[in-house]
């Protein structure tokens, strides 16, 4: 009786009725439940809940009326009206609950007309996709300007000296956005409109690392045009925009894991488990990856000039070794200028040791390289030659160094020496004298280690040892190392290509993908292979064959002379 007259006032066809007034019933309801407990409530008895079915009886009603207005007004409900409705629902009944000292659900429960299903706040969360694809819209609008190929996605500006580990600005207001909309569709729903807004997060999570930061980068791509260039290297300026962009990457991948987490505590538990950004994680590990094999890339061109002059030189006519060469002093002075910007401007210890490690392996083999184009070097140019390794190798050795004691890790300095002494042997096996023959053999046995026949003769190229000359060596060594059982058949010198060729070592980072390349990882340009536990003498029919030939030619070079 008490709520006979609340269908005819707020009829969902009558004015008083549309959502924009639910506020309205809100208010008369709050009148009627006052009036009841002040006048009626002693009538009844208590364990009939009068008062409890009255809002049990309420609120059904109006969640019926509330569905019927959602649905018919399709699209043209607006956000405001959504939230702001939702807002007053949620109100109601809270005042409801705090009334009672119980939840509405056990208000409602506590019924026997009640159906928990149909309290009001309920039937807005199938319509709460119109503030999803709000958000949608407004990230899309957000982002826009992003995108467009112009200075002023990177902040319009130089990063100040003092802020030279800066974000750019589009992702910390990304994140801000997202964790307001986060708090806003958590305090109406945790339900599925929340996991779609979770979706959504990750749809341009994914278009940010891809679209914008991917395509900052290739737009910064260094290309080598003329390779003996200045102009195709990066500018200082280019060097912190792509370091910039990294430490967005990084930014947007710590802070998307930290959006995961409070995306999966709030929201329903039935949909938990279906909480994870790992695809949008992995595309902005993608853009840091990226974005180091450019800084790689960048630094191969700006060293070429100096590995060409090294090829370029005259080893063989080097008499005396009083110092560096002056190629090799302008190869350290650009890596250490590189290396200070990028060292100023990463953020993230990790990623500078990654580029460390990247760019000592990448620089030991182009003068790996260096070396074998240049030869023959003969004795006293493979000694001036590993001289101006030592300072390649320092200036390796000095690469994380900030000026703080111990700022150089230990494990990266055992690292850079590891792959060192590899060139350090050869280029010492290579200087020594060839006569008398037996030293020089067991020379090679004691740094190199191995009994390849293979290996021997790129020594012996290396040094520029004639035809007739090095055949006698290649005998004699033949016959040492014959009867030394013990020696591996190979070391790492098998792997030393002897035609490395002049193309670049990295090559063109891949812009489409999650996935860049870098320079080939392990030791540079020599790679150790697995020992075998006891060498075999003559491990193939060829070298047995090749050795009868030397061993024939070397009797009919004796009778001859005689």
């Amino acid at each position: 009786m008490e709520l006979k007259d609340y269908r005819r006032i707020f009829r969902p066809t009558d004015e008083a009725g549309q959502l924009d007034n639910i506020s309205r019933r809100f208010s008369w309801f709050r009148r009627i439940i006052n009036l009841h407990d002040e006048e009626y409530s002693n009538i009844f008895p208590e364990s009939w809940n009068v008062g409890k079915v009255l809002c049990a009886k309420f609120t059904e009603t109006t969640a019926e009326d509330i569905n019927t207005l959602l649905t018919r007004l399709g699209p043209k409900l607006t956000v405001t009206t959504l939230l702001e409705s939702l807002q007053q629902a949620l109100d109601f009944e809270a005042f409801i609950s705090r009334k009672y000292g119980i939840q509405l659900s056990d208000v409602i429960n506590n019924t026997s007309r009640g159906n928990p299903s149909r309290a009001i706040s309920v039937v807005f969360e199938k319509h709460m996709g119109v503030f999803v694809e709000a958000q949608d819209r407004a990230i899309a609008d957000m982002t826009a300007g992003w995108r467009m190929p112009t200075r002023a996605s990177l902040e319009e500006a130089t990063p100040k000296e003092e802020d030279a580990h800066a974000v750019l600005q589009s992702s910390g207001d990304l994140f801000y956005f997202y964790g307001q909309t986060l708090e806003q569709c958590a305090k109406f729903t945790t339900g599925r409109p929340l996991f779609d807004l979770f979706l959504i997060f990750r749809k341009w999570l994914k278009v940010y690392a891809e679209e914008f930061l991917l395509q900052a980068l290739r737009r910064k791509e260094p290309v080598a045009k003329d390779r003996k260039s200045s102009e195709t290297r990066y500018s200082a300026l280019e060097q912190r925009d792509v370091c910039r962009i990294l430490n967005t990457a990084d930014y947007c991948h710590r802070t998307a894991l930290q959006l995961e987490d409070k995306v999966r505590d709030k929201v329903d538990r039935a949909l938990e488990d279906k909480i994870t950004m790992q695809p949008e994680l992995e595309a902005f590990l993608g853009v840091i990856s990226t974005a180091i094999g450019l800084l790689l890339r960048d630094l191969e061109i700006s060293t070429d000039p100096f590995f060409t002059s090294m090829t370029r030189t005259s080893w063989t006519s080097i008499d005396t070794v009083t110092g560096q060469l002056s190629y090799v002093l302008e190869l350290a002075r650009t890596v250490d200028a590189c290396v200070d910007i990028i060292k100023s401007s990463i953020e993230q210890k990790k990623y500078l040791r990654n580029f460390y490690d990247k760019a000592s392996s990448l620089l030991i083999t182009k003068f790996t390289n260096g070396m074998v184009r240049s030869r023959p070097l003969h004795d006293t140019g493979a000694e001036q030659m590993l001289l101006d390794f030592q300072t390649l190798k320092a200036c390796l050795l000095r690469m994380p160094s900030t000026g703080e004691p111990d700022s150089i890790p230990s494990t990266y300095t055992k690292a850079i020496t590891k792959q060192a002494v590899q060139v350090e042997t050869i280029l010492k096996v290579v200087s020594a004298p060839v006569d008398p023959q037996e030293p020089f053999i067991m020379n090679y046995i004691i740094l190199i280690g191995d009994s390849s026949f293979s290996n021997f003769q790129k020594i012996l190229d290396l040094k520029g040892i004639p035809g007739i000359a090095q055949n006698n060596l290649l005998d004699h060594f033949l016959a040492t190392t014959s009867t030394k059982d013990d020696l591996p058949s190979t070391s790492f010198l098998s792997a030393l290509d002897m035609d490395p060729g002049t193309a670049q070592i990295t090559t063109r980072p891949s812009l489409t993908d999650s996935g860049t390349n870098t320079p080939r990882s392990g030791t540079p340009g020599i790679t150790t292979p697995k020992p075998t536990e006891r060498r075999e003498v003559f491990s193939d029919l060829r070298r047995l064959v090749t050795f009868a030939t030397r061993a024939g030619g070397k009797k009919v070079d004796h009778e001859e002379v005689n």
